[in-house]
């Protein structure tokens, strides 16, 4: 095989992607030659093909690859998937970090400060990404160490009780963790790295929050399925000379308005491209959202959709590539993301898609009405022609 002189990760590359680069180099020498020694570049978040990487380079989580989770079947994850591919998916050192990333990354977090967690947020606050790797090594390493010694001790019985019952590693079992396998001084610095990025991002969600209570729209939707559903809209602006809003505390929007009592969000950033969240209590699947948005999308542009039956897909549809259904649960729904940045926006407007979300959750109902101006086209697309007959 050709020598290996590129590992690609998205932008922000999330925590399976971070192992999946670990297990990689660790035992990915025999079928990829030059992994250990190869560059370690983000790429800016476009699309990609299959058959767009040359042979020198490897993609993690992205590229249609041997290693992008997205679009296969089954409960996978990059990690997952690199460590099948290299026979050690059932090391069991690496057991219970892969049944953790993997649970975090298809469902979300399942309790505070989980270790995913952690790496999302060194990426919110904007630490480099060789930094959010060496710190994630750390506790990575540790829990290997501290796992192989467990497995050499426990029965099989025992062992598989273990892995049934544990936790997922937080910030503060992962300390524990690192201080007893590398001593106290190396966790204390490697706890300190996560602490302040988690003040840090503290001082974004207040911003954040201050931004939707001032700018936010909110409405009650009634639905069949969840009752009086709160959907709320927000724009970040970018001004001239200035940070932009998105950079600031836009990545932490989301959080600031579940904190004001949201459970449908759409947020629209100075680019253009919009996001919607859910809140995970009520579990909200988006998929028949998606599949209008798309129809939607498609009709605007022009584009003839040739499979409608996979119109609905989680992931990315490759006729509508502008949006991206959150694998697992389908709880977001992307037009762009911090690790997808250079996604072209979508031409619809935050009144059709208000028109879109009232379409697929509203209950038909006589008077039911909605504040025209509760979501406000912007001037660049105000001219546009909408999507649906009003």
């Amino acid at each position: 095989m050709k020598q290996i002189t590129q590992i690609l990760v998205h932008t922000s590359p999330h925590a399976d992607e971070l192992l999946g680069l670990i297990i990689l180099q660790s035992w990915g020498e025999g079928k990829f030659p030059g992994v250990n020694t190869a560059k370690v570049t983000p790429f800016s978040g476009g699309l990609l093909k299959k058959g767009d990487l040359p042979e020198n380079v490897v993609a993690i989580g992205t590229g249609y690859g041997l290693f992008d989770e997205h679009g296969k079947s089954g409960n996978e994850c990059a990690a997952t998937l690199i460590a099948k591919e290299l026979g050690v998916r059932d090391f069991k050192a690496i057991e219970k970090i892969l049944k953790q990333t993997l649970q975090e990354d298809r469902n979300a977090a399942k309790v505070k400060n989980e270790i995913p967690s952690i790496v999302k947020i060194l990426h919110m606050v904007g630490l480099p990404l060789q930094e959010v790797i060496d710190w994630y090594k750390v506790v990575y390493s540790a829990e290997y160490q501290f796992e192989h010694r467990l497995a050499m001790k426990l029965s099989e019985e025992e062992w598989q009780n273990h892995i049934d019952s544990a936790e997922p590693t937080t910030m503060e079992t992962g300390y524990d963790i690192v201080a007893g396998i590398k001593g106290e001084e190396e966790a204390n610095r490697w706890k300190q790295v996560a602490e302040t990025a988690i003040a840090m991002r503290q001082e974004m969600f207040v911003k954040a929050k201050k931004h939707f209570q001032q700018n936010g729209k909110r409405q009650t939707l009634n639905t069949e399925d969840f009752g009086p559903l709160q959907i709320g809209f927000v724009e970040l602006i970018k001004e001239e000379n200035k940070v932009s809003q998105d950079e600031e505390f836009g990545a932490v929007m989301n959080s600031a308005a579940r904190f004001c009592k949201i459970e449908l969000f759409v947020q629209k950033g100075s680019e253009g491209n919009i996001q919607i969240f859910t809140d995970s209590k009520i579990k909200i699947d988006l998929t028949k959202l998606a599949r209008n948005i798309r129809v939607a999308e498609a009709k605007k542009r022009g584009i003839k959709i040739q499979s409608i039956q996979t119109i609905a897909m989680e992931g990315t549809h490759p006729e509508v590539p502008m949006w991206h259904l959150l694998e697992g649960q389908h709880s977001m729904l992307f037009n762009g993301s911090l690790s997808a940045t250079m996604i072209e926006p979508t031409v619809l407007t935050p009144g059709e898609l208000l028109e879109i979300i009232k379409e697929t959750f509203g209950r038909k109902e006589k008077g039911f009405h909605v504040d025209p101006m509760a979501f406000q086209p912007s001037r660049a697309t105000r001219q546009l022609e909408g999507a649906f007959a009003k």
